[in-house]
This record gives C-alpha cells, structure tokens and sequence, in this order.
C-alpha cells in the first residue's frame, strides 16, 4: 500500500510540475502568448529557456513510468483483473513515450509527437471505468471516468481543428483547457485511488477479465 501511495502520488506531483514549468517560463519569455502559442513552443531552440522546458518534459516523463505503475498496482489488487491493470499501465507509460521523445526532439521536429503515441492515454478513463464499475462504492467515480473520457476525447478533436473552433489566435488556449481537463483527471483519478478501500464485487457471477 505504502508503495502504492508514493507511485500514485507521483502522478499528483506531474500536475503541479507541468503548470509550474508552463507559466514560469511563459512569463519569462518576452511575445509568448497564452492564447496563440503551443505549449511545446517554450521548447524551441530559439526560446530563451528551452533547455529547461525540455529537461522537466524529460522528468515529467519519468513521473508518468512511475505513475503507470502505480495505477498498474492498485489496479491488479483491488479489482483483481491483470489483464485490465495491464492496459491501464501500458496507456499511461505511453504518454511517458511522448514526454520522453518532445524533450529529446523539440518543434519543429516532427518526431516531437512521438507519432500519435500518447493518444492511448486518452483512453484511460475509459479503462477505468470498465475496472471498476462493479465494485461497491465506485459508482460515481466510474461516471466520472466515463464523463472524463468524453470530454478529453471531445477535446483533442477540437484541438486538433476539427469543426473549425481553432484558428491560430486561440489555439494555445483550447490546449491548456484540454491539458487543464487531462490533468485535473489525473490528479483526481490518483487521490481517489490512494483512499478507496476495496469492497465486494456486486455481481461476483459475471465474467471478469483476469
């Protein structure tokens, strides 16, 4: 349990880490806008301080391995379903893939994206909710997950221009309200799993997947 908490909180520590690095060096780089401007922009080369953006994107990505376990772990032991903790664990270390090639490969490199990789993450809420929608006490917290899936799904294809919403005057905006949902969920989805206790399955009769 102990480690349980220490690598889940470190998914918690990833929210604070992120926003800090974010707005620090936002505001210490002269015309970078909150509106217009990618969040990776402060890891260009010509940005005044890109070697530190892309130091704490490498961390960040560090804290994700140790989050996937985390949410491997607790996963495995309270719902009792391997397979699933195992998807769980392998989309969230596959945003720790992302983080590590944006730190290595800044814009414009197009291996900055690490091709679409960390799209998987976006299913995790997904996941979760199918863990643990039949155990006692998780109701809401697998509605939440669901609820939480949809608006990150929504809100990368809004990101990503989809029904012309984003123009290159506010498209730095929509990806911080997009990493603003992303990042409350995971700050949430971590603490709640520190606290659960686990408690009977409601209908122990049905298939699991093991």
């Amino acid at each position: 349990m102990n480690k349980e908490k220490i690598l889940l909180g470190t998914g918690i520590a990833i929210t604070v880490i992120y926003f800090l690095n974010l707005f620090v060096l936002a505001a210490m780089y002269p015309g970078y806008s909150h509106m217009s401007n990618w969040v990776s922009d402060l890891g260009r080369m010509e940005a005044p301080h890109h070697r530190i953006f892309n130091a704490v994107i490498g961390l960040l990505g560090i804290l994700y391995l140790l989050t996937a376990l985390g949410f491997f772990y607790s996963i495995k032991r309270v719902t009792e379903k391997k397979v699933l903790a195992i998807l769980i664990g392998v989309s969230i270390a596959a945003f720790a893939i992302n983080c590590f090639l944006g730190a290595c490969y800044p814009l414009p490199d197009p291996r900055h994206g690490a091709y679409g990789i960390g799209i998987l993450h976006f299913f995790t809420p997904f996941l979760l909710a199918w863990a643990f929608w039949r155990l006692i006490g998780s109701r809401i917290f697998t509605i939440l997950q669901l609820l939480s899936f949809i608006l990150i799904v929504t809100g990368f294809l809004i990101q990503m221009r989809a029904g012309g919403l984003v123009n290159e005057m506010n498209l730095g905006l929509v990806q911080r309200l997009h990493a603003l949902i992303i990042f409350t969920w995971l700050t949430f989805t971590c603490y709640w799993l520190i606290k659960y206790k686990p408690k009977k399955i409601r209908n122990t009769s049905e298939a699991s997947i093991q």
